[in-house]
């Protein structure tokens, strides 16, 4: 009776050996499994910094292309209405210069016809 109590008593403290071994190796893995999922978790963070980095980056860069372009269209914006005002005012120069011309060359046409000297404009008869 002894001996068999012996062998439980030896199988039992086998049993809780095993036991705890099982209990330290699932603890290990476990914590093992919290510093992939720690170092992991580092990682997408860092990764992710990089990202916000990166598109901050892209951003403040296209910003600064958007302001270039909206400055150097706004030049061209400005450089063109001038040209245009220019144009405009050649324009109406010319306009008014031709039509001064025209009318002249109206009062000229209609002092030929009632002037006296019929060959030889005179400045006494016609005065332009």
């Amino acid at each position: 009776m002894e001996t068999r109590v012996k062998r439980q008593l030896s199988q039992s403290e086998s049993e809780r050996r095993q036991a705890a071994e099982y209990g330290l190796k699932l603890l290990e893995i476990q914590t093992e499994m919290q510093n992939r999922f720690y170092e992991e978790q580092q990682e997408m963070a860092n990764k992710l910094e990089q990202q916000r980095f990166a598109a901050s980056q892209e951003a403040t860069l296209k910003s600064s292309l958007l302001s270039s372009l909206t400055a150097e269209y706004e030049a061209h914006k400005t450089e063109n209405k001038n040209k245009i005002q220019d144009l405009e005012a050649r324009l109406e120069r010319c306009t008014t210069k031709r039509t001064h011309s025209l009318q002249a060359a109206v009062r000229l046409c209609s002092c030929m016809r009632t002037c006296p000297c019929s060959v030889v404009l005179h400045s006494s008869c016609c005065s332009l």
